[in-house]
């Protein structure tokens, strides 16, 4: 086994002191702790493993922290082996100084333990280098971090945009809201878009978040045409399939010139379907021809693509490789197992060079989840590499090069971060 040899050991010795760059979290940045270890073992991530297994803890949101988890350790066992259990163990581990299974003995002593650390001055930056992160891009709205009540030395701000999947009454409203700019054309939603970006990127801030719908495709139309299906949606009148596309297309497009004329990277996610009532990764190749029609219409853009479905691994990479605006993310929810990040890194060694794609990005509600899941991508990304050289695919050295581009490089890339970030993880 690639673990147990002394190739992976010394790979994940240096792998481990590389700093990474963790591109997109759900973070409150002026408070980015988790309140209490509590908030760290429900992350949903995890926890929905626990009551899919048909445990049935005894507790509900109004109980206090403190007896959700004596109500929640119990059941904790019912999901012990998996790869997001062994994360937890790994936060709890490195975060808590944990050594055991969290169990209904020990829980008291644990959550005590958790709330006296993080009233410890300096606690989140303790974390982030931990984890071994130098920096982690947050959305905010328009204003420099530190005016956001951030720490500016670890926080990199990205675009709070909410750019509506589709031009209704509703999201036009809050579009008008957030933005500050009446919306009544679809000119004045490019319009709105370009102004708020340049806002952000005055702040400071490096790029903005897109989501693709599923349904999407890329549609062209006359001015007239896109007017007029405009109207319809603000005035709340049913719109057509390819009306609803050609909106979908209009606010894609103006999130894209925005970004060009502000200099902002554009994160794209390409989400999940929704079957019988829970989202559900799905491979829709309509969905892969909307994203390199998109990505081909805005050459000017850096785009940097997620997804949860490992079938698009091949394609994204092949979408990479030829478009020079286009870089692949880390892996994302359905994505973060042993087995399929492994695959992933494989495979995007094989196929992209590493100024092409990054390696992590965490997606955590808590910073305390970002220890876990670092933790998880440095582990298969060593193995990746190990397998590689031992395949005689490249050297030693040239692995360890890897790793350090796809964790830090290439991101501070791709979102023009200075280099500060590697002194700081260095302290």
């Amino acid at each position: 086994m690639i673990t147990q040899t002394d190739l992976y050991r010394r790979l994940k010795l240096a792998v481990d002191g590389i700093p990474a760059i963790d591109t997109h979290v759900h973070l409150d940045a002026a408070d980015p702790l988790g309140p209490d270890v509590t908030a760290v073992v429900e992350y949903h991530n995890y926890f929905s493993e626990v009551t899919g297994a048909l445990a049935a803890p005894s507790f509900n949101d109004r109980m206090p922290p403190r007896e959700r988890l004596r109500a929640m350790a119990p059941f904790l066992k019912m999901s012990n082996r998996s790869a997001h259990a062994w994360m937890l163990r790994e936060t709890l581990r490195q975060v808590y100084g944990l050594d055991e299974e969290l169990t209904l003995k020990n829980c008291d002593r644990l959550y005590d333990e958790s709330v006296a650390r993080r009233r410890v001055p300096g606690r989140f930056g303790e974390i982030c280098r931990i984890a071994g992160v130098s920096g982690i891009l947050v959305h905010l709205p328009p204003r420099p971090v530190a005016q956001c009540g951030a720490d500016d030395a670890i926080f990199i701000g990205l675009s709070d945009l909410r750019v509506p999947g589709l031009p209704d009454r509703q999201s036009l409203a809050s579009f008008e809201k957030q933005s500050g700019v009446a919306v009544h054309s679809p000119r004045d939603l490019q319009q709105a878009a370009v102004s708020y970006c340049k806002r952000c990127a005055a702040a400071g801030q490096v790029g903005l978040r897109v989501n693709i719908p599923t349904s999407c495709v890329i549609r062209d139309a006359t001015p007239a045409e896109t007017e007029n299906a405009f109207a319809k949606a603000a005035t709340g009148k049913p719109l057509s399939p390819e009306e609803t596309q050609l909106l979908q297309t209009t606010a894609l497009d103006a999130a894209a010139i925005g970004a060009a004329e502000a200099g902002l990277a554009v994160q794209i996610f390409l989400a999940t379907g929704v079957v019988s009532g829970l989202s559900f990764p799905r491979a829709d190749q309509h969905l892969l021809d909307a994203l390199m029609t998109f990505v081909t219409r805005h050459p000017k853009v850096l785009f940097e693509v997620y997804t949860v479905v490992e079938g698009f691994t091949q394609p994204l990479g092949i979408l990479a490789k030829y478009r020079r605006n286009c870089h692949v993310g880390g892996c994302w929810w359905f994505c973060q197992f042993p087995e399929i990040m492994a695959r992933t890194y494989s495979l995007r060694l094989d196929m992209i060079p590493a100024s092409k794609w990054s390696a992590f990005f965490s997606d955590s509600y808590a910073a305390e989840w970002i220890v876990g899941k670092m933790a998880l991508t440095r582990k298969e990304l060593t193995k990746a590499l190990a397998l590689k050289v031992v395949d005689g695919y490249m050297t030693e050295e040239n692995a360890l090069a890897t790793a350090r581009e796809v964790l830090f490089e290439t991101p501070c890339r791709i979102y023009g971060l200075p280099r500060k970030q590697d002194a700081l993880h260095r302290r």
